[in-house]
C-alpha cells in the first residue's frame, strides 16, 4: 500500500533534492525569523549544498528533529553541532547537529539587488552589529513588538470610538 505524503512532506523532499542534483537552490522563504535580513515571500534566497563545513555567522538550512525546514544564523560552532538563532529572534538554539544541515545561503535577492552573503559590505556591517549582541537585540526586538502591539491596541480603540 503507498502513502500519499502531504504538500509540505513533498515540498521538503523536493528541495532536499535540488540541492542534491543542483548544488543550490533559489527560493521565496517563509517565516518571520530571519527579518529584518530576509523578508519572507518578497525576497529570494540562493542556497548552496551544505559540504560539511560553515562558520560562525553563516546562515544554514537545516531540518529540525520534528522535521521542519529552517533557515537561522550561526552563532556558535562546537565539534559536531551549531548553536543558532533567527535574526528576529534573541533565544539561542543549540545543538544543531551537523548532519541536519542541508545548505548555506549565499545571497539574497532584495527586488533588484543582489546582497552577496561573503563579499558584501553592507551585509557584513549588518551582521557584525546585529550578532554582536543578543542583548541588544533582545531589547530592540521587545521595542519593536510593544510598538507594534501597542498600535495595533491604538487603532482597535480608535475605531470604537
Amino acid at each position: 500500500m503507498e502513502i500519499q505524503k502531504s504538500d509540505k512532506e513533498q515540498e521538503k523532499m523536493n528541495i532536499e533534492k535540488v540541492l542534491e542534483e543542483k548544488g543550490y537552490l533559489m527560493t521565496a522563504p517563509f517565516g518571520t525569523s530571519m527579518l529584518p535580513f530576509i523578508r519572507p515571500q518578497r525576497d529570494i534566497i540562493v542556497v548552496r549544498k551544505y559540504q560539511g563545513e560553515a562558520k560562525c555567522r553563516d546562515v544554514i538550512l537545516y531540518r529540525r528533529v520534528g522535521g521542519k525546514l529552517v533557515l537561522h544564523r550561526i552563532l556558535e560552532v562546537g565539534a559536531d553541532s551549531y548553536v543558532l538563532c533567527g535574526d528576529n529572534q534573541y533565544i539561542k538554539e543549540y545543538g544543531v547537529k551537523k548532519e541536519q544541515v542541508l545548505g548555506v545561503l549565499e545571497g539574497v535577492y532584495r527586488d533588484e539587488k543582489y546582497i552577496d552573503c561573503k563579499k558584501g559590505r553592507g551585509y557584513k556591517v549588518y551582521v557584525r552589529l546585529w550578532c554582536k549582541s543578543l542583548l541588544m537585540r533582545r531589547i530592540i526586538l521587545k521595542v519593536k513588538w510593544t510598538f507594534i502591539r501597542g498600535g495595533s491596541f491604538l487603532q482597535k480603540n480608535i475605531k470604537r470610538d
